[in-house]
């Protein structure tokens, strides 16, 4: 288990970040920011409440029913969830 983790890491820090890195440089260097981003540019508090509440239902919706899939295909659980347990 040791030797696959090491793998695992190697993967992600020689091949995935270096291609994710050049990818998330190419976009930013690119993106103009059209709009100040001051204190007062925020939503009202009633906004942010109903948005974040929201964002945090869809998130735990999200989250609950694609890891209730993983438990339930044997398949997906041996070859991806069982990786995290």
């Amino acid at each position: 288990m040791f030797w696959k983790s090491i793998g695992v890491i190697a993967l992600n820090s020689l091949v995935v970040f270096p291609i994710f890195n050049y990818m998330l440089i190419s976009v930013v260097n690119k993106y103009t920011v059209k709009h100040s981003f001051e204190i007062t540019d925020l939503p009202d508090k009633l906004t942010l409440i109903w948005q974040l509440s929201f964002c945090l239902l869809v998130e735990d919706i999200g989250f609950s029913w694609s890891h209730r899939l993983l438990h339930s295909y044997p398949f997906l659980y041996k070859h991806i969830h069982k990786l995290h347990h």
